[in-house]
């Protein structure tokens, strides 16, 4: 008998990048003046992201700044942003 199910949504069975590069577009816009392109944080979907702030210049003063700009952003964009996998319909038909 299943007890209990777990579900990996991002970036496994929803296609969250899209929503992960365009808040990291809108927050280093808005904290620090940077207009550019949402594919360049492509690399940033992923690794921690205090690591992923600092290394695009916050500093340790200001990186929880940042950090806390993008829970609420997150929220706001997701679901609604990241599509459903093809194929993951049936895993999780599959698994209950």
């Amino acid at each position: 008998m299943v007890q209990a199910v777990l579900f990996d949504l991002d970036g496994t069975l929803t296609d969250s990048a899209p929503v992960v590069t365009r808040i990291f577009a809108d927050t280093m816009k808005a904290l620090r003046g940077l207009d550019w392109p949402a594919n360049n944080y492509r690399k940033y979907v992923g690794p921690p992201l205090q690591e992923s702030f600092r290394e695009l210049g916050a500093t340790d003063a200001d990186v929880n700044d940042y950090v806390n700009e993008y829970p609420p952003a997150l929220r706001r964009g997701w679901p609604r942003d990241s599509p459903v996998r093809r194929g993951s319909g049936a895993s999780h038909a599959s698994a209950c």
